[in-house]
């Protein structure tokens, strides 16, 4: 793999894992939008299904942080100098 290939893959993941991470994070909003307004706050749910849709609320958002950190933190390669 070439050096420019090489940038090329790079800033093609970083692309992907902000795209990711972003549509993680407004799925988060929405599903949260989702709980308050569809299901009323789930105030009279019973408690298990309570903790499974927060569970899952909480670990959406999670992983849509952690693809937006880690595109973030994914530097492109650096270039060679040319002589």
């Amino acid at each position: 793999m070439t050096g420019s290939e090489r940038r090329r893959a790079s800033a093609d993941l970083r692309a992907a894992l902000l795209v990711v991470g972003t549509l993680g994070v407004l799925g988060f909003l929405a599903t949260g939008q989702y709980m308050k307004h569809a299901l009323a706050g789930m105030q009279d749910m019973a408690d298990l299904p309570r903790l499974l849709y927060r569970s899952a609320h909480i670990y959406l958002l999670w992983a849509g942080l952690a693809n937006l950190l880690a595109g973030v933190a994914l530097s492109p390669v650096p270039q060679p100098l040319v002589r």
